[in-house]
């Protein structure tokens, strides 16, 4: 199987040179960047990020405080 690594590699990175240089390729990519830009930021990922960042802040400060004792 490893002597198929190159050859497949070369295959892939061939495909996606013609996925770049092809002018139907190129609308492709424009739509899917497009969809990309047009969806809206997952706010509520950062809350919970914030809660969780909380718990172990405190976590932290209740075994500081176990340890110095």
């Amino acid at each position: 199987m490893r002597k198929w690594y190159v050859p497949l590699t070369m295959l892939g990175l061939g495909g996606l040179g013609l996925l770049f240089v092809t002018e139907r390729g190129q609308q492709v990519v424009h739509a899917l960047l497009d969809t990309l830009a047009d969806e809206p930021p997952q706010n509520e990922f950062e809350p919970r990020v914030d809660r969780e960042l909380a718990q172990i802040e405190t976590a932290l400060h209740e075994i500081e405080a176990q340890l110095v004792r």
